[in-house]
């Protein structure tokens, strides 16, 4: 029996259980099954049916002359995933700035600032289709000359909407708030109080309980620092308390991650880092102090936890370490000198399969 006998049904059933590489493959088989495959309803169940089986990659940036070269790989065996190269017309070498803004559903955020002139470039890329999507232009260019404006991003899924968004932030003296939804590929401005100072706008950032986060000071009457939340569903703007508490030596930075699906805090000193874990979401009496890190070296910033109980941790001098909490022991990660590294959790999916560019890489 050839697979034209099989009713669609039984097809349909027996291409939901594929990995995505193998679906790739078989869009050749006949028209039939390309047109099933690229199906926007088909993607979405068959991603459903197989999202148990994240990967933590490290995703390492290089530069070659005019592009940018975005490369993933194993943060436990280092074996390359894939890859992507960013062209960045008139961008001299040394004059741009490239950021993972989040990864969500197979598809990874990228955003690359020009400093001369001003400008930036927003991507979703799906590594394991090898595309990439070039967002349009902001809704405000003229804010991008003004060389005070500060840009803030999040990217995540709306399960309301069932739309991937990007919200971007054009913090002045009167910030601009303006959301991209993939289903339409076009921003809207959104009329919504900020008030809020911005402290910066971390790589990867933390998407927990449908809500991006970022650190920032209130702007009211009280100065205080705190962690601003912008729900992806409501398209508003919350606030929550940090953890009260004391560190040995002077704070060096804080720094906002997701552990186990919940909010979590690094707080560095000159000797060591707390992390706090938020167990209940949005309860500030539930902030618990989940370990303490006594670094061997001195450690600039923290990429975030792999599910294998380690956090990666960067050096002054760009190298990588894994630091195994459970068993209180390091170990050093062997990578070749990329200028950016961040860590991202990823799940391999078919978003992203019809009308985008093939990109260059692997």
């Amino acid at each position: 029996m050839s697979s034209r006998d099989l009713p669609i049904e039984i097809v349909i059933d027996i291409l939901w259980r594929l990995p995505v590489k193998t679906l790739i493959r078989f869009r050749s088989v006949c028209k039939s099954w390309r047109s099933i495959i690229s199906d926007s309803s088909f993607i979405t169940t068959h991603f459903n049916n197989n999202n148990s089986s994240d990967a933590d990659l490290l995703c390492m940036w290089r530069e070659n002359g005019f592009k940018t070269t975005c490369t993933l790989v194993c943060s436990k065996t280092l074996d390359k995933l894939s890859e992507v190269e960013l062209p960045l017309p008139g961008c001299k070498s040394g004059d741009c700035g490239c950021h993972i803004v989040g990864s969500c559903n197979g598809l990874l955020c990228l955003y690359v600032e020009i400093f001369d002139p001003f400008d930036t470039n927003i991507y979703l890329w799906n590594p394991s289709v090898r595309k990439l999507k070039t967002l349009p232009s902001s809704l405000h260019p003229e804010e991008f000359i003004k060389p005070e404006t500060y840009v803030v991003l999040g990217f995540g899924f709306d399960h309301r909407t069932r739309d991937f968004k990007v919200v971007r932030i054009l913090y002045n003296q009167q910030p601009l708030v303006e959301v991209y939804t993939l289903s339409t590929d076009s921003w809207r401005s959104i009329e919504v109080a900020v008030p809020f100072i911005f402290i910066y706008s971390s790589p990867d950032v933390p998407f927990v309980c449908r809500s991006f986060h970022w650190p920032a000071y209130s702007s009211g009457d009280v100065f205080r620092q705190l962690i601003v939340s912008f729900d992806i569903s409501e398209e508003a703007f919350g606030e929550i308390m940090l953890p009260n508490y004391q560190v040995d030596g002077d704070k060096l930075h804080e720094s906002i991650k997701v552990y186990k699906g919940l909010l979590a805090l690094f707080v560095w000193s000159t000797h060591c880092c707390h992390v706090w874990v938020m167990k209940e979401y949005g309860v500030p009496e539930s902030w618990m102090k989940q370990l303490t890190i006594f670094s061997q070296t001195s450690v600039s910033r923290s990429l975030g936890f792999t599910k294998d109980n380690e956090v990666i941790l960067e050096g002054k001098e760009k190298e990588l370490v894994a630091y195994d909490f459970e068993n209180q022991n390091f170990r050093k990660i062997d990578i070749q000198n990329p200028f950016a590294c961040n860590l991202v959790t990823f799940l391999e999916s078919l978003f992203l399969l019809e009308g985008e560019n093939e990109v260059f890489g692997q």
